[in-house]
């Protein structure tokens, strides 16, 4: 299928479609279709997933032990054959990585709708809640350690706290959110579970609760998710003075800018103040510019401006500022 756009850009996906009931499901050109689960390109391992069934393909010594390791379920699955919910658990079974042999694989394992379930992933330091409203549908799930976690933990604010990891399939539709929890030593109210923007390479804040050493929140999608500590305070850089023009009656109106940065958990914008001459004004968050803006309408101001920015991120951590502006022009 390609796709274009009305400037003449195109996508390509190439696609096939699985018969469960076909006589030979291994004869399907596994190495020459992109899968959500990659392994090792020469042996040509990937899973695919569609709601209540995956479908894995794989060669060597890893694809004998996965066999195996279904087996001891009792499941007699052979590469490309469809596992289906029904055959799997909540219990999860830890199928080997091709490329990495002695690295933790993928664990996948099964949720069926409308029932509450609790999987524990131990090794990877996670523990996955569903409730009876989670799933649409009977859902078989994976979850894959993440090995690449430096970008964000490189930005000097997000201190990485554990293992992240991948949970999926991406196609997976939830009806209502699931609780992640992290299992981290010596949590506090620094750690927060983010969740990795895979289009931007960032990592996106998530509201989370750090009790004892789990470290939790609730999601409705799939996805990377680590826990990372943000110990630093959000920098606020000098106050000025600006004008904008009112797009309702064309008049230019003075306000002060407030430039804040924070590269870690993000502006907390709600509990962020702004005061002027001691007095908490209304202020504009602007996530894109990154900037507060405060907008003064009394023109009778002809004493210099004292300022005062106290700034909060969303896991605590506070900044305050001062500043004294001249009075803005009187018209």
């Amino acid at each position: 299928m390609t796709a274009r756009d009305r400037a003449g850009n195109a996508a390509e996906l190439v696609f096939h479609f699985l018969d469960a009931s076909a006589e030979d499901p291994t004869a399907w050109p596994a190495g020459r279709c992109g899968g959500e689960i990659p392994w090792d390109d020469e042996v040509g391992g990937q899973g695919f997933f569609f709601e209540d069934f995956a479908t894995l393909w794989g060669a060597g010594r890893p694809v004998d032990e996965w066999r195996a390791r279904l087996g001891q379920r009792g499941i007699a699955w052979e590469p490309g054959a469809p596992l289906r919910a029904a055959d799997l658990s909540a219990v999860p079974v830890e199928l080997p990585d091709n490329a990495h042999p002695d690295a933790p694989g993928m664990w996948l394992f099964a949720i069926a709708r409308g029932q509450s379930r609790s999987v524990s992933l131990s090794a990877l330091g996670l523990e996955l809640v569903f409730g009876e409203r989670s799933l649409y549908t009977d859902a078989v799930l994976y979850a894959r350690e993440w090995r690449e976690l430096g970008t964000a933990a490189a930005r000097g604010e997000l201190v990485q706290r554990g293992l992240g990891v991948r949970l999926g399939p991406y196609s997976l539709a939830l009806r209502a959110d699931l609780e992640i929890r992290f299992i981290v030593e010596g949590s506090d109210s620094a750690d927060a579970v983010y969740r990795l923007n895979e289009d931007k390479g960032e990592w996106v804040y998530y509201p989370s609760v750090a009790s004892g050493v789990l470290v939790s929140t609730t999601a409705r999608r799939p996805g990377v998710y680590a826990v990372f500590a943000d110990r630093l305070p959000p920098k606020v850089r000098q106050p000025f003075l600006s004008t904008r023009r009112s797009y309702a009656t064309g008049v230019s109106v003075p306000e002060i800018v407030v430039p804040i940065e924070d590269a870690g958990s993000g502006v907390d914008y709600e509990r962020t103040a702004i005061y002027v001459d001691g007095v908490r004004r209304i202020a504009r968050w602007d996530a894109v510019a990154k900037k507060m803006f405060v907008p003064l309408g009394d023109q009778n101001i002809i004493e210099p401006l004292v300022v005062s920015a106290v700034v909060f991120d969303r896991v605590g951590n506070r900044t305050r500022a001062d500043a004294t502006l001249a009075a803005p022009p009187r018209r």
